[in-house]
């Protein structure tokens, strides 16, 4: 089954049709079709395409679905990861997994410096966060020392539109 064709037939057909409620956020089946292609647009342009492992480390919500989906739509595997694994845990699972990419969303039980610095098959980091929240937090002293002595790459991706509760990866910024 193409699983890109499936989600633009379905996009074309039922374009404005709710595909996910999520707490108060619908998203239509077209804002699923676009969210997904641009996060597999990003994970191509870090080299994933068949059969690469794609790690994701996200609590449930809509960016699981895309994260998912993307994996399919580029012929990568998708390898869930329970979000309530702790350090040592997600290390072993990505060690084992040897997972490419980490799709991962802050959690403050799990460090990302800590966890990327055990994984060598690790290349790239794609984290869900509000660039916003990002430029004003600590985390941006963590992440820069974290990228220098990794070299690992992290995309982050902020909400679209003007409603907060929207998500979806419509800015990538590449930060090294």
């Amino acid at each position: 089954m193409n699983i890109r064709q499936v989600l633009e037939n379905t996009a074309q057909k039922y374009s404005n049709k709710p595909a996910i409620v999520f707490k108060n956020t619908i998203i239509s089946f077209k804002e699923l079709q676009e969210n997904v292609l641009k996060l597999a647009g990003a994970l191509r342009s870090q080299g994933i395409g068949k059969s690469d492992k794609v790690a994701i480390y996200l609590p449930n919500c809509p960016q699981y679905v895309y994260s998912y989906l993307a994996c399919f739509t580029l012929g990568a595997i998708g390898v869930p990861l329970d979000y309530m694994l702790k350090k040592d845990e997600l290390i072993s699972c990505l060690s084992h997994c040897e997972a490419k990419v980490l799709i991962a969303q802050e959690n403050n039980e799990v460090s990302l410096e800590f966890v990327a610095g055990g994984i060598s098959s690790l290349a790239t980091i794609i984290f869900w966060i509000s660039l916003t929240s990002y430029a004003n937090s600590a985390e941006k002293n963590l992440f820069s020392r974290l990228l220098r002595r990794l070299r690992v790459s992290l995309q982050t991706y902020e909400p679209t539109g003007d409603d907060p509760g929207r998500h979806g990866p419509t800015r990538s910024r590449s930060m090294y």
